[in-house]
């Protein structure tokens, strides 16, 4: 009785476990692309030509407003 009960724990286990690294990952990636865009952004944004592009871009990091 507490074999497959055992073997379930574990594959819970593993589950979590790679449910919490992907998550990670994505809050790493997430940080990596806001690190390298943010000086970009926060210098072209008052130029009025870049205005849309960069308003676009605030957009897709931050989403709609």
């Amino acid at each position: 009785m507490t074999g497959p009960l055992v073997a379930l724990l574990v594959i819970a286990a593993i589950l979590l476990a790679v449910g919490l690294f992907i998550i990670k990952v994505g809050i790493l990636a997430v940080f990596a692309i806001l690190f390298v865009a943010g000086p970009l952004t926060l210098a072209g944004y008052p130029i009025p030509e870049l205005h849309g592009v960069f308003r676009l871009w605030l957009g897709v990091l931050c989403g709609p407003r």
